[in-house]
């Protein structure tokens, strides 16, 4: 199965206390949202593959989660412009026949 953490949002109903830092990019403890979501999901077998569907926000987000060969079934997704979750979730589904998992980013797994 697939797995999508959707991270393109503007962040608005939060952004008087966060100001422009997305909401998966908020910290608790050593992890950020985003950085929970993608442990629990590269623990799961089932898991083949988490795409990470992200917008003009990629930088801040990224930058504490290590894309690299020491995590190779994560692949970033980029919207130059809003898709919205559906499109989102359909252009995945063209993707693979597989099953998919959707997950919104600013999901707190553990506290």
């Amino acid at each position: 199965m697939n797995a999508i953490i959707l991270c393109a949002g503007r962040g608005t109903r939060l952004q008087s206390v966060i100001g422009d830092m997305p909401k998966p990019a908020i910290k608790f403890g050593d992890h950020t949202l985003l950085q929970r979501i993608v442990i629990e999901l590269l623990r799961l077998d089932t898991v083949s593959n988490i795409y990470i569907n992200v917008s003009a926000s990629a930088k801040v987000l990224l930058s504490n989660l290590q894309i690299s060969k020491e995590l190779p079934r994560v692949r970033i997704l980029y919207e130059a412009s809003p898709w919205g979750p559906s499109l989102t979730v359909f252009e995945i589904l063209k993707l693979s026949n597989e099953g998919l998992l959707v997950v919104h980013g600013d999901l707190l797994l553990e506290a």
